[in-house]
């Protein structure tokens, strides 16, 4: 037996070859079906014999895949999380297509080398003072499944988990393909692993290396009272620590209304898991001179392990 040539920029392709067929004799045809868009595709194939010929419409349809995420947006942030930790975040995949979908997650290459602790800003922008690095970070983004076919009208969870191992800052891109390339979802995957159960944020410029425990807040005034607000969290954990929650407390606050500063609250605590807004306002005094008010009074956090900030309070009052 012999056949028609098939286009060859088109979606049919004859997969195995033809032989001889003896009387009575069947032979099974191979034909691949491969749509690059979404329409409907016909084409003859004709097989010829010696005595006669036989002519076959192929006919076919491409679906364009119709598969929905549960997650938008660039970003898909774990928070903080203890060293040895492990947290997990599901995203989930719908497919709204008549036909079954595979779908494939990648995972990039994690940095080769750790990204810088703390950068300085703007008044305008903030620092988070749990951004240290102290080793060189290792993968420790995982998925599963990394690929699954989801049937028609079904959904699927893909489950990402965070486990770091040492204090770092850590980032790695997600992808997840569908058969076709097509991509339904692109996210930069970042969480930050610590030793201690508490975090400070909101801060001007912070720590440049991990012993350092200097801070600075900035308030500018434009003639009345003007308030910052730093936030200390607690991170919730399943590991034995000693102290499951977060005390605070201001040295020195009632030292620091001479200079027009004043804190709220001046000590607290702040249960696993939860957040707190440490208020600090600054009121100019009636008849100051000063250009600039600057007064250092030292923060005291103790979670399972206690740190002590020395923050410096800057305020400009108006000239």
């Amino acid at each position: 037996m012999t056949s028609s040539v098939l286009d060859l920029t088109g979606p049919f392709m004859l997969l195995n070859a033809l032989r001889p067929l003896r009387p009575r004799h069947t032979h099974t045809l191979l034909i691949a079906f491969t749509p690059t868009q979404q329409r409907q595709y016909r084409e003859v194939l004709e097989l010829h014999s010696s005595r006669m010929s036989l002519r076959l419409t192929l006919c076919g349809e491409g679906v364009e895949p119709m598969v929905t995420c549960s997650h938008s947006g660039p970003i898909m942030d774990f928070g903080h999380l203890l060293e040895n930790d492990t947290t997990t975040q599901v995203i989930k995949l719908y497919n709204g297509s008549v036909l079954p979908v595979k779908f494939s997650v990648l995972l990039a290459t994690p940095p080769d080398s750790p990204q810088p602790p703390v950068s300085q800003s703007e008044d305008t922008q903030s620092t988070d003072l749990s951004s240290h690095t102290t080793e060189r970070p290792t993968g420790v983004f995982a998925v599963c499944p990394d690929e699954a076919v989801i049937p028609p009208g079904k959904s699927a969870d893909v489950n990402v988990t965070f486990q770091p191992q040492h204090t770092h800052t850590y980032t790695q891109g997600l992808t997840i393909q569908l058969s076709n390339k097509q991509t339904v979802c692109a996210a930069d995957l970042r969480g930050v692993a610590q030793k201690n159960n508490l975090h400070l944020s909101g801060v001007d410029q912070g720590p440049t290396h991990t012993d350092d425990k200097s801070v600075l807040v900035i308030l500018r005034s434009d003639g009345g009272a003007v308030s910052r607000s730093l936030e200390l969290a607690c991170i919730r954990t399943s590991q034995p620590v000693a102290k499951k929650n977060v005390e605070f407390v201001w040295e020195g606050s009632a030292a620091l209304k001479g200079s027009g500063f004043s804190v709220d609250p001046p000590k607290g605590s702040v249960e696993a898991g939860g957040r707190k807004s440490l208020n600090i306002t600054y009121t100019p005094p009636k008849g100051h001179t000063q250009d600039m008010v600057e007064v250092v009074t030292p923060l005291t956090l103790k979670g399972h392990e206690t740190e002590i900030y020395n923050v410096t309070l800057q305020a400009f009052p108006p000239r």
